[in-house]
């Protein structure tokens, strides 16, 4: 035992003192057969030993500190075994305290009932790095072969599991450490108990204080926990509440001591409220005791009955001259707080009972502290134990704790280990996160502890990368905007950095309650969206595609609920540039993440119909634009509305609805936002006003507003390219000659250089929107061109054409027929491009959606689908043909052979009249070929296309509207001329950028700008129009996410949920469900009997009025007693 004891410490000397004061007997480590993986260190010392120094020894020399807690049971010392549902309850609660708090369980070491109990548990633990410390003090004439025990610093392999001889028990086999108290008596545990109640009161030290729980201290709190308990445990049980001032925990319901104590707790407090009672109302009606009346009644109600009591206890000579109703009534009502006390009957009771209730004791016991430090420890105890009940019900019960106590380091705390229980515990009380987050060293260091990178390069390397560019740090702009960056700026919005860390961090819910307390709630969600998609591609976990569904659901929800609050106003807001995010708007983001979900809500989709038809009034009809696109004159005679988003009169007006704010006037600047990566319009100045013009002048802005339409340009584009393709197919059929024989000296036609030019119009416009792209590297305007399938057609179909008429120039034959075969693929590309164009038709659109998706499955079926053509080809075609010279017509022939029997195109007559061995060969593998390809691939490609057709049925609508939105860009970007007209504007747009950037000509400048400007939709709203937007969008997504909460199950405050953890019996489910229906009937029988006197008082009053006339049924008691014996649910069926 001295290795154990005494050889970490560095003083031989102090060594040998503190041995020679303790004058150890014996010394050494157990090894129990029952348990070989444990070994437990042990020591003897008489009982006259100095508790003190035992302390010093046994814990400060070995562990050189306290430990944090220490757990002393009690218990009865009769055999058998405990409940499983208290140990399982018990082994759940110390393993959680176990986590976060070092714990020593102080027992009486014997191999006994309780013991036993408490062993299993430490045996039990599942992390060995968090070990739970068993400490027996037990009595050495109390063990069995204690013998063998004799030694001085040997292992005792240890094998008596059982002892016959009365008075004497094995060690129990699981304990850590034993203290054997050798008073030189057999049988006697009575100098064992009191060594352990002063050893326990050595170790709580002068002053108890929770500090040692939560820093290093000399004392350590102690808590003794009651099971079942016999005459001894009362006694120890006096000694510790009276004078050691140790809390005391009783699981009430296991009987003995506990019960006791229980019973005469709740009577004693049951009259001394009601005496409390009688002191404030002074009702007679309350009849008061005296405190003897009352000693008086609670020992009548105990029914203790001393001698039968002294015989429970364990020693040899049980003293029956104690009056044990005496000590319990002192500790009831002398130290009443130190009590305390868990219902073992409760179904419901559950681990965290013991948790909460071990907590409760410390807590109470330390509740006479009023000053703020001992309340700051409790607070940071609960917090280590995860109890959020205790803080708010005991701890912080008054509003003014939270403003005394300071809480930085706390909330800290939990802002790191996750704890949003208790980050909105501190909220809900006002705790002020801008003061603790004043300046960005706080936020630095939060960084530093996940990325130990600087916050700049958090920022520039991690965050910028994650949300694309969206926006650019340290970029000028010409709006107004509070970029990503913090570190130069004073002020920062907290809770938008929190939750951007949160996100980071992957801390989904304390993003989510950061989101709640921030402003531009669809913008951060989006935000979150676009940081949770790329980690998805790095990560490849799952759990964040939850995540993005959750913001986006919350988005879409807060969407819905303004566009029905005011369709007005929410427009507004989805194309209102957010000066805090680099002025970027709901839509661009919405477009950005690819949230196709969001895009074709209503709100969005009545955004993309206004910029889709300009300033065109929408009560116009299509045949009528059609019309005027043929006859444009005509145009300047339509209804054309002074605003982008209409309707603006209509929301003039107050609105009724709940989060109507009045519209106020607002002049929209018309500006330029560099770091715009999606198309943007620009709504003109003074929208809220009309300008009444009248004559030529309103006439030609008539037409200029009907041309600059996406919606007509989309028109004359696609009858652009309707002549474009009738134009190349008859040049290809009817007028395309090699230049070499007789058209030698005329050169090409003029319809094939009319062709040119028009493709090269096309050419110079696909430039143009490469250049458009707002990336500064080449390279990134190339993958961000090429991301798009019809630029990657347009693209080949360019190349083509342009390679057919290097070829055609050629003076070659060969050359020739290659250009016009390379043409004709190319006119095949152009018209497969139309496709593009029939998007934006709403009956077509959502199908070209469906067959992009079915040419992917399409391409997966032919890779199959080529390896049983080969493989019935291949070997038909060698047993037909001899054996040939290869050419490259042979590949052809093996697949004519072979792919056109599946649709039962070709038969082969020679299979059919060969009789022979290749013959039935080449018979029997059409028969497999035709069985696999016809009916099996075929059906796997019907099936798998009625698949994708029921996967995309749903989803085809919103796929095609997000769509739309490319389309709108596309559209509102491009110059006001179709091809080839096309090339003027490209002229005019390069003049102007020559004379505005090279000569800075005014004139051409302002243009410039004006041409810039008219391919945005973006507004710069004032800051009142600004507040009103966001109170509402505030408001809606509170709502919103306090929804999502209840339909998911949750409370909306942020508590513990014990209850997830209670298992019911089917007996409890039944005798739920009784009690349910037994409260039903008496309800709808009180009902019934209600009904009944109504009936009676209004046959009586027909009575009054008709007179005797008026018959009434004579209705006994039986009957009332009879009808009150039907059940309820037949009074409820109608009679035939």
């Amino acid at each position: 035992m001295k290795d154990m004891t005494c050889s970490n410490s560095t003083n031989t000397d102090d060594n040998d003192y503190v041995n020679s004061k303790l004058d150890i007997k014996s010394y050494g480590t157990i090894t129990f057969s029952q348990n070989y993986s444990n070994t437990a260190s042990f020591i003897r010392i008489p009982c006259d030993a100095c508790p003190i120094k035992t302390k010093e020894l046994f814990i400060e020399q070995k562990y050189n500190k306290c430990p944090p807690l220490i757990i002393s049971v009690m218990g009865s010392t009769k055999e058998g075994y405990m409940r499983s549902k208290l140990f399982q309850i018990f082994r759940e609660a110390l393993l959680k305290i176990a986590k976060t708090t070092d714990i020593w369980i102080v027992s009486a070491g014997m191999n006994s009932r309780v013991t036993r109990f408490f062993g299993e548990i430490a045996r039990t633990n599942p992390d060995p790095s968090r070990p739970i410390y068993l400490v027996g003090v037990a009595s050495w004439g109390c063990i069995s072969d204690v013998e063998q025990l004799d030694v001085q610093g040997t292992n005792v392999i240890y094998t008596k599991l059982h002892s016959n001889i009365k008075g004497e028990t094995p060690p129990e086999p699981n304990h850590t450490h034993f203290i054997f108290i050798d008073d030189e008596t057999k049988h006697n545990h009575a100098n064992a108990i009191k060594f352990r109640s002063q050893f326990e009161r050595a170790i709580l030290g002068e002053n108890f204080s929770l500090e040692s729980m939560t820093n290093k201290s000399d004392s350590t709190p102690i808590v003794i926990i009651v099971i079942e308990g016999c005459a001894d445990a009362i006694k120890k049980v006096y000694k510790s509440v009276v004078h050691d001032k140790i809390p005391v925990i009783f699981v009430e319901g296991t009987s003995g001591c506990c019960d006791l104590f229980a019973k005469c707790y709740r009577l004693y407090n049951g009259r001394k409220s009601k005496t409390e009672l009688f002191d404030q109302t002074k009702d007679n009606s309350l009849s008061v005791e005296n405190d003897e009346e009352l000693k008086n009644k609670i020992r009548e109600a105990l029914q203790i009955v001393n001698h039968e009591l002294a015989e429970t206890s364990c020693t040899n000579a049980p003293d029956h001259e104690i009056d044990y109703f005496e000590l319990i009534y002192e500790c009831v009502t002398t130290r009443n707080k130190y009590l305390n006390f868990i219902d073992f009957k409760v179904h419901s009771l559950i681990s965290d009972d013991i948790n909460l209730a071990i907590l409760q004791a410390l807590i109470k016991f330390t509740s006479c502290e009023k000053n703020i430090e001992e309340k700051r420890k409790q607070l940071y105890l609960a917090y280590e134990w995860k109890q959020i009940d205790i803080i708010k019900n005991s701890i912080m019960k008054n509003e003014r704790d939270w403003k005394l106590i300071d809480l930085n380091d706390l909330f800290e705390k939990a802002l790191i280990e996750n704890q949003v229980n208790f980050i909105q515990l501190f909220l809900d009380h006002d705790f002020s996160i801008n003061d603790l987050f004043h300046n960005t060293n706080k936020l630095v260091d939060l960084y530093k502890n996940e990325f130990n990178d600087p916050l700049k390069s958090v920022y520039t390397e991690i965050i910028q990368p994650l949300i694309g560019n969206v926006s650019q740090l340290d970029e000028d702009d010409d709006l107004p905007k509070n970029s990503f960056t913090i570190l130069s700026n004073n002020e920062i919005d907290i809770n938008k950095e929190l939750f951007l860390w949160s996100v980071l961090t992957g801390r989904q819910e304390l993003a989510l309650l950061f989101w709640t307390r921030g402003r531009n709630k669809i913008c951060t969600a989006f935000i979150a969206i676009l940081i949770y998609k790329n980690k998805t591609r790095t990560e490849r976990n799952i759990k964040y595609e939850a995540w993005i569904d959750k913001f986006e659901h919350l988005a879409v929800q807060i969407l819905e609920r303004f566009y029905l609050t005011n369709p007005y106003k929410c427009k507004q807001a989805i194309v209102r540039a957010i000066p805090e995010y680099d002025n970027v708007t709901w839509l661009q983001l919405a477009v950005v993440a690819e949230s196709k979900l969001f895009i074709a809500q209503q709100g969005v989709q009545d955004v993309l119909h206004d910029i889709w038809y300009g300033r065109i009034d929408r009560r116009v009809s299509h045949s009528l634009i059609i019309f005027s696109s043929f006859m444009l004159p005509y145009s300047g005679f339509l209804t054309y509305c002074e605003e982008l988003i209409e309707d603006s009169n209509k929301y003039n007006e107050p609105d009724s609805s709940p989060y109507h704010i009045p519209r106020l006037k607002t002049t929209i600047d018309k500006m330029c936002n560099e770091s715009d990566t999606t198309c943007s319009r620009l709504i003109g100045d003074d929208f809220n006003v009309v300008h009444e013009k009248s004559g030529i002048k309103q006439y030609i802005e008539n037409v200029s507003i009907f041309l600059h339409a996406p919606y007509v340009k989309y028109l004359y584009n696609l009858y652009s390219h309707v002549i474009f393709l009738l134009l190349f197919s008859y040049v290809l059929l009817c007028d395309y000659f090699p230049l070499y024989e007789y058209q030698s000296n005329y050169g090409p036609s003029m319809t094939e250089l009319i062709l040119i030019l028009w493709v090269f119009t096309l050419l110079c416009e696909e430039i143009r929107q490469i250049r458009a792209k707002k990336i500064h590297s080449m390279y990134g305007k190339l993958q961000s061109y090429f991301t798009i399938l019809w630029n990657k057609l347009d693209t080949v179909a360019i190349i083509l054409f342009f390679i057919t008429c290097i070829l055609r120039f050629l003076p070659i034959s060969g050359c020739f027929n290659i250009a016009r075969t390379i043409l004709a693929i190319d006119l095949s590309i152009w018209y497969i491009r139309t496709l593009d164009i029939f998007s934006a038709v709403k009956r077509l659109g959502p199908k070209l959606v469906m067959i992009g998706e079915m040419v992917h499955d399409l391409t997966f079926f032919m890779l199959m689908l080529t390896v049983f053509v080969l493989a019935f080809g291949v070997p038909t075609y060698s047993l037909l043909n001899d054996v040939q010279n290869f050419s490259w017509h042979m590949p052809r022939r093996i697949i004519n052979l072979a792919y056109w029997q599946i649709f039962e195109l070709q038969i082969v007559e020679d299979i059919e009249k060969n009789y022979e061995l290749n013959g039935y060969i080449m018979f029997f593998l059409l028969i497999a070929y035709i069985t696999v390809a016809s009916v099996l691939l075929i059906n796997l490609l019907i099936a798998m296309f009625s698949n994708t057709f029921d996967r995309l049925h749903m989803d085809t609508d919103c796929i095609w509207k997000f769509q739309q939105y490319s389309l709108v860009c596309y559209q509102l970007k491009r110059p006001l001329f179709p091809p080839p007209f096309i090339i003027i504007s490209h002229i005019w747009r390069i003049i102007i950028y020559v004379f505005s950037h090279t000569f800075k000509t005014k004139w051409f400048y302002m243009k410039y700008i004006k041409q810039k400007n008219q391919a945005k939709f973006k507004i710069n709203v004032n800051k009142l129009l600004t507040k009103q937007l966001e109170e509402i969008e505030d408001a809606l997504g509170n709502e919103v996410y306090f929804i999502s909460l209840k339909a998911n199950g949750k409370q909306i405050e942020y508590s513990n949920d014990f209850n997830e953890e209670r298992v019911y019996s089917p007996q409890e489910i039944v005798l739920t469900k009784i009690k349910t229906l037994e409260n039903q009937v008496l309800s709808v029988q009180n009902q019934q009997s209600n009904m009944f006197r109504y009936l009676e008082c209004l046959m009586y009053g027909m009575k009054k009025i008709g007179g005797d006339d008026i018959e009434m049924p004579q209705l006994h008691q039986d009957d009332f007693e009879l009808i009150s014996l039907v059940p309820p649910i037949l009074l409820l069926i109608p009679k035939i």
